[in-house]
């Protein structure tokens, strides 16, 4: 997770708390920096977040932390695991039966329910049944619940986490998840599997708030601002991948698509501390624009394509961030074996790129290196 400083003081106390939040769920979720981040920019822009994956890839661990560390309270952080079953009092709270006799239909809210929370998670949401996922639909997008006799009520909800170990069927029940992620195993092969073997995670019960909803809305209007003043070469950028996608890969942005992208666009400009939106920023695309997960491979291929070269070479600096983080307290010789891989894509990429790009990927690779030297590990020559 890249905890960078941003170069302008206006928007430093937000930014200094959302890097710091970040740090912190790198203690808790290990090697599930970017998962988090893709939580933490449909937090930015009050979009909701899919999470689609194989069993046991802490979904929920990551709704867990994040919830925490806004300081939602019980009542405000609502947790479901769906299924067919799942009956309207659970999502919406029981008929009021004072109100039956009366001859009006209306829910009492008391309790735990999504009317009265500002946060959500909701495990297997796909699976809930045609009736309910309706219901939800106005939830998920306008922030509204239709209350039968009563009419339509505002929700407090702000934020939603959607999660699945299969994808959703319904187009318009997919469509209210605006980012959507997949989220792999680590493997045997990660830098964090001895960790995990070892079950080296702390529990996220010891998590205290740092982000109050007056830090993430000063956030969200910083974000904004960048979006407002996003530069003409980043819009053509997003149309010339919107075009490519559809010629080569028969993959449609919709209209609706299309509005979405600069507020997520800008919102990662404003974590990586940037003062502007740029092409380096295109990859945040791989989040939006797919439908299926067969078609994630084809978008990054075109944001390479027509992102230009910083947009190329941001893979390697994400990686190298994200190895940044667990230089200090990860498998030495598996972080030394990724960097000397990361080093290489680095430099096949270095003379198309920008030199602060390359100048940023190489500071970080550096900065790695000198942890890995205090620690008892076979390095690689370069190491040396």
């Amino acid at each position: 997770m890249n905890t960078h400083t941003p170069t302008t003081s206006p928007r430093s106390e937000a930014h200094a708390a959302f890097g710091a939040a970040r740090s912190e769920a790198g203690e808790y979720l290990l090697g599930r920096g970017r998962e988090y981040d893709v939580a933490v920019l449909g937090l930015l822009t009050g979009n909701n977040v899919f999470l689609l994956s194989k069993p046991g890839t802490a979904k929920s661990a990551l709704a867990d932390v994040l919830f925490r560390q806004i300081g939602a309270a019980d009542h405000e952080a609502f947790r479901l695991l769906c299924s067919a079953f799942t009956a309207p009092d659970e999502l919406w709270g029981p008929v009021s039966l004072p109100a039956l006799e009366r001859e009006e239909f209306v829910r009492v809210s008391g309790g735990r329910t999504l009317r009265r929370a500002q946060v959500a998670f909701l495990d297997e949401v796909g699976k809930l049944g045609e009736a309910q996922q309706n219901a939800l639909l106005t939830a998920l997008n306008e922030r509204c619940y239709d209350n039968g006799t009563r009419g339509r009520e505002r929700l407090p909800l702000r934020f939603v986490v959607g999660a699945s170990n299969e994808d959703i069927e319904s187009p318009a029940l997919k469509d209210r998840f605006v980012l959507r992620a997949w989220v792999d195993y680590l493997g045997p092969d990660s830098t964090h599997a001895a960790d995990l073997v070892r079950r080296r995670f702390r529990n996220p019960e010891g998590i205290r708030p740092s982000l109050s909803w007056e830090t993430i809305e000063r956030a969200r209007c910083e974000v904004a601002a960048l979006a407002d003043t996003a530069p003409d070469h980043v819009v053509d950028a997003v149309l010339r991948i919107a075009s490519s996608l559809k010629r080569d890969a028969g993959i449609e942005v919709s209209d609706r698509k299309l509005t979405q992208i600069l507020p997520v666009l800008a919102a990662q400009a404003w974590l990586d501390g940037a003062t502007q939106v740029s092409t380096r920023h295109l990859w945040a695309l791989e989040y939006l624009l797919w439908s299926d997960v067969d078609q994630i491979g084809q978008i990054k291929a075109a944001i390479r394509l027509h992102g230009g070269a910083d947009s190329a070479v941001e893979d390697t600096l994400r990686g190298l961030r994200a190895l940044a983080v667990e230089a200090g307290k990860g498998d030495a010789a598996r972080i030394a074996a990724s960097l000397t891989d990361l080093r290489d894509a680095l430099a096949k990429q270095a003379e198309a790129a920008s030199p602060e790009v390359v100048a940023e990927a190489e500071g970080i690779a550096d900065g790695i290196a000198r942890v890995l030297s205090t620690r008892q590990v076979t390095r690689p020559a370069w190491a040396r």
